[in-house]
């Protein structure tokens, strides 16, 4: 299992948790995070990330964020495109608008 991300992996992963926030990832979020990284990243990252429960999830988020992303306008970036995800299936649930208003919290800390 992957332990430690290099940034593409963590976004792979945090463009994950935003899908998965309202419990389960609808084939056009998986599109929508494929644009970005390759089958390769995706494929490796979703399996560590299936073995995981959401504590972990939120672990390995906190204990990636601020290797990748320390600045305000990366901050940005990340959330803008979790929004992108999470608005992917033209459905937006509250706890995906919850998801992004946790989210932001934590990324801006």
């Amino acid at each position: 299992m992957i332990t430690t991300f290099n940034r593409e992996e963590f976004l792979c992963f945090y463009y994950l948790c935003a899908a998965k926030s309202d419990l389960e990832i609808h084939a056009k979020e998986i599109s929508y995070i494929q644009t970005f990284v390759n089958d390769e990243i995706f494929n490796n990252v979703l399996e560590v990330f299936q073995e995981m429960n959401d504590f972990q999830r939120i672990e390995r988020v906190l204990e990636h964020k601020s290797l990748y992303f320390s600045t305000q306008d990366e901050i940005d970036m990340l959330l803008e495109k979790a929004k992108g995800i999470i608005e992917s299936d033209k459905v937006v649930r509250s706890s995906e608008t919850l998801f992004y208003m946790l989210s932001k919290r934590i990324l801006e800390k």
